[in-house]
């Protein structure tokens, strides 16, 4: 299929398959190529929506073929009125915010806490160590990506937190303090589990 279809697109100069059997003179296959290209993917998209949506206001089952068409048709109306056009720049920005949060859990469970449980502990307070490398992390991801954003974004923070950590783990921007399973579950001292 690979070979087929990189002859395919050598052939007609574009890699969209819709194009490229448009450009050889199908623009009927071509035509069916996308209709169940997307009806493959949304079918599965409004069935989520639908079943989310039972879910959420607690519908009979026997409504569930009506709420995933009417989950279907809202979804078909968001797409018509452009709707992911306005959400890209948004899931462009998390996608710089988010990955750098893995560098953290990298550098402090398997790099600092060797990979054993047993050297992880939550900590009081806030780890502004964490905090700091995440905003260094991010904002490399955004604005100074010079490979991939997220794995920018990903090394930028492993590495800050690793620095940080060896200047200022034994500080308050470290955190409050190795925290106990009695504090994690909001006991009362004196009482046991």
């Amino acid at each position: 299929m690979i070979f087929i279809g990189a002859v395919m697109a050598l052939a007609a100069g574009n890699y969209d398959i819709t194009a490229v059997f448009a450009s050889l003179g199908m623009p009927i296959i071509s035509m069916l190529v996308l209709i169940l290209a997307t009806w493959t993917t949304n079918t599965g998209n409004a069935y989520t929506a639908g079943l989310a949506a039972m879910k959420v206001f607690s519908f009979r089952d026997e409504l569930r073929p009506k709420v995933t068409l009417i989950c279907g048709a809202l979804g078909t109306l968001v797409a018509i009125a452009g709707l992911a056009t306005v959400l890209e720049s948004f899931i462009s920005v998390l996608s710089s915010l988010v990955p750098p949060i893995a560098g953290i859990i990298i550098a402090d469970y398997w790099i600092i806490g060797k990979g054993d449980p047993n050297n992880w502990y939550p900590v009081k307070g806030i780890n502004w160590i964490g905090i700091l490398s995440w905003a260094a992390g991010s904002i490399v991801a955004l604005f100074f990506s010079f490979f991939s954003p997220a794995l920018d974004g990903i090394i930028v923070c492993l590495i800050s937190y690793l620095v940080l950590n060896s200047l200022f783990s034994k500080t308050s921007l470290a955190g409050g303090g190795i925290m106990d399973i009695n504090e994690i579950l909001g006991l009362e001292k004196g009482e046991v589990i």
